[in-house]
């Protein structure tokens, strides 16, 4: 390898380069990058080897060490491991009228999918409460799993009465 002034050449392969460190602007550059097929040639190692052929190789190679590797059976989810009750349906339905701690609960329930706190344990463990007054704290939102918080005072105001609904189950036909 040998350095002389403002060329570099290494093994009959020369760059050369020019004293000044200005590059040119770009409309002076000469286009050299042309846009490649998927049918390309490559030199590889003396001999010529089609582009679509080494990514195909390079896909089955993954797909064998993949399958190879993904002997462990899949994660099981929270849901699985519990068993499956027969969830009591309403008798009936209204709606609240005037705020109470239990409608609170349903407003947080049902503001987050639910429709009760047993449909809400049948899915994920009972949900975390505030200390000082039972309130509901956090709950899983329904539809996507994530996180809702409230906070540790009333948050259904009355303006927001008419949306809870207050169901009436028949525990006599329950054994």
């Amino acid at each position: 390898m040998e350095i002389s002034g403002s060329s570099l050449s290494v093994s009959s392969m020369s760059i050369s380069g020019s004293s000044s460190t200005r590059a040119q602007p770009k409309s002076v550059r000469p286009k050299t990058k042309q846009p490649r097929s998927p049918m390309t040639q490559l030199q590889v190692g003396g001999s010529s080897a089609v582009r679509s052929e080494i990514k195909s190789m390079e896909v089955k190679d993954i797909r064998a060490e993949s399958k190879s590797t993904s002997s462990l059976p899949p994660p099981s989810s929270s849901k699985s491991l519990r068993p499956e009750t027969n969830p009591r349906k309403p008798t009936g339905i209204k709606r609240a009228t005037s705020w109470s701690p239990a409608v609170e609960e349903q407003y947080r329930l049902q503001s987050a999918g639910w429709k009760n706190i047993e449909e809400y344990v049948r899915e994920y463990d009972e949900p975390e409460r505030w200390a000082t007054n039972e309130f509901l704290k956090c709950l899983r939102i329904k539809k996507n799993g994530y996180f809702s918080y409230w906070r540790e005072w009333r948050e259904c105001e009355d303006k927001y009465l008419n949306r809870v609904k207050i169901y009436t189950y028949d525990d006599r036909g329950a054994k």
